[in-house]
């Protein structure tokens, strides 16, 4: 029969089992927790990727769609622009909630404004810029076809100044503005009364603005403003591509940290429990 001291022995190693039971169970739910919250803050990362994405897309499908589509620039509305201010709410919405849980830091917040504020210059551009008859674009049909109709210059000229217009409106190159330039600047020296002289003018400082308007957008170059959006739209993949990578690795590390716990705690346990069975069967 095992003596007072033996008994005392047993109820210890029971008690340092029910401990390290205790401890195991706390860090398990802790570490639980742990994995949890960034697995929450992986999942608001992803959800921000994504929306991202389908900015970018409506964003191009707002290029290639609606440049020559005449209600958008009657209206002012597109729904890809409305698809755009849709899909930034739901980002600075995960935003709030990611700044909250240590997922997406300001630096993301800041480029997404970056970019959102670029594209609204673009899309202020354009409708300035116009096309066919709104806009610039609009203003500068409606000096021509006053010329036109009042015949004030001879059609071949007219015809041929309307073809370099129009060659730069297809193709952007320079070169169309400096032969519309030199024709240009011939009929007005040759036409210096009014009203002919005054609609040249008018005509072509018109040309010349629309001109200005799509060199400072850059759409046909990728330049100007439209390189700083492409600039802006790489470097916010980059930064969540960051993020997500960081939220991957913490994940790998919390599930590390876990199996380590898990592991000394079974250990433990075990050895505690084949040291109390040496000790009892030694008893008996």
């Amino acid at each position: 029969m095992a003596t007072r001291s033996e008994k005392g022995k047993i109820v210890y190693l029971f008690s340092l089992m029910a401990m390290a039971f205790v401890v195991l169970c706390y860090l398990s739910i802790q570490q639980l927790q742990k994995s949890n919250d960034i697995r929450l803050i992986d999942e608001g990362i992803e959800n921000a990727h994504n929306a991202y994405l389908e900015i970018f897309i409506a964003d191009v499908d707002f290029f290639g769609y609606e440049l020559n589509d005449e209600d958008f620039y009657k209206t002012g509305k597109s729904v890809y622009l409305e698809r755009h201010d849709s899909l930034m709410n739901q980002i600075h919405d995960l935003f709030k909630r990611s700044l909250a849980e240590g997922g997406i830091d300001k630096h993301s917040e800041a480029l997404l404004n970056d970019y959102d504020s670029i594209f609204k210059v673009i899309i202020l551009k354009i409708k300035q810029r116009g096309y066919k008859d709104y806009g610039m674009e609009g203003t500068m049909r409606t000096y021509a076809h006053e010329i036109e109709n009042k015949k004030l210059i001879p059609m071949t000229d007219y015809l041929m100044l309307r073809r370099h217009e129009k060659d730069y409106l297809l193709r952007s190159e320079n070169s169309y503005v400096d032969q519309f330039n030199v024709l240009i600047a011939g009929l007005e020296a040759k036409y210096k009364t009014e009203p002919t002289a005054g609609l040249l003018k008018q005509y072509a400082n018109a040309f010349h603005e629309l001109v200005a308007l799509s060199d400072m957008i850059g759409l046909e170059r990728q330049a100007n403003l439209k390189a700083k959006l492409n600039s802006s739209t790489k470097q916010l993949i980059s930064a969540i591509e960051d993020l997500d990578t960081k939220a991957d690795e913490a994940t790998f590390h919390s599930y590390k940290q876990g199996l380590i716990f898990f592991s000394i705690g079974v250990i433990g346990i075990a050895v505690l429990c084949i040291s109390l069975i040496i000790l009892v069967a030694s008893k008996l």
